[in-house]
């Protein structure tokens, strides 16, 4: 397989993880605001400590759903897309986290469908649309990346960034911390998804797995809660 990228594909790769595409992460903190709430997220290490079980949690569920998803895109197994959503919309256990990644797949797909007018996305917007399938984010975003020929290593890397920018752009709303802060924090979870990445792509969707109980407790205090900035 080529893991280079021309320029069109890296520029699609950009434009997919910016925090301006309008896909309404900004409305989500991943648990964030709960975190905080409870004191557990208070400084800078222990900000960088739940980041990194966000992007644990989500580089086994949602990163090895996008790999699926992208090559089942690629062999036309529509099928198969369609069983990864579902495992991966059941592998989330908390309300919020299923309402976050429903609606930033729907607006995805949304935006990309007029974009790329292929048919394979057509259908899949279309059984969105119609409550066919949960439309999982990563799940899309494994699609997308597959019809703008993004490799593997790159579309892994998009969904662990966009795990971490959610948790961190809601630190910046919610925490006492700083731009530099986050960014450091970012910078330094490059070799993490290196590594997370070696043994994420060995998996099939059947061992997608996840255990994060803190992130659990959170969401579900979170969806209890009487007091919100964010939707998530």
């Amino acid at each position: 397989m080529n893991h280079t990228m021309d320029i069109a594909s890296i520029f699609h790769l950009l434009q997919l993880s910016d925090s301006a595409f309008p896909i309404g992460a900004f409305a989500f903190s991943n648990t964030l605001e709960s975190a905080s709430e409870q004191n557990i997220v208070n400084d800078s290490a222990s900000l960088e400590a739940y980041t990194r079980e966000i992007v644990r949690s989500s580089a086994f569920t949602d990163g090895v759903a996008a790999l699926v998803a992208l090559q089942a895109t690629i062999d036309n197994r529509y099928e198969a897309i369609a069983t990864a959503d579902k495992l991966l919309f059941c592998s989330k256990a908390g309300d919020e986290a299923r309402r976050m990644t429903q609606r930033m797949g729907l607006k995805l797909t949304e935006i990309m469908v007029p974009m790329l007018r292929h048919e394979l996305l057509d259908d899949w917007h279309d059984d969105i649309s119609h409550a066919r399938t949960a439309g999982t984010f990563a799940v899309s975003l494994g699609i997308v990346a597959a019809l703008c020929h993004i490799p593997r290593e790159a579309l892994y890397s998009s969904v662990c960034y966009g795990a971490a920018s959610i948790v961190l752009g809601a630190a910046l709303r919610s925490t006492r911390t700083t731009h530099l802060t986050t960014q450091l924090i970012l910078f330094k979870l490059g070799p993490l998804i290196e590594a997370l990445y070696a043994e994420a792509a060995q998996l099939d969707i059947e061992q997608m797995n996840s255990f994060a109980p803190q992130y659990d407790i959170m969401a579900s205090l979170h969806e209890k809660g009487s007091k919100r900035l964010f939707m998530n």
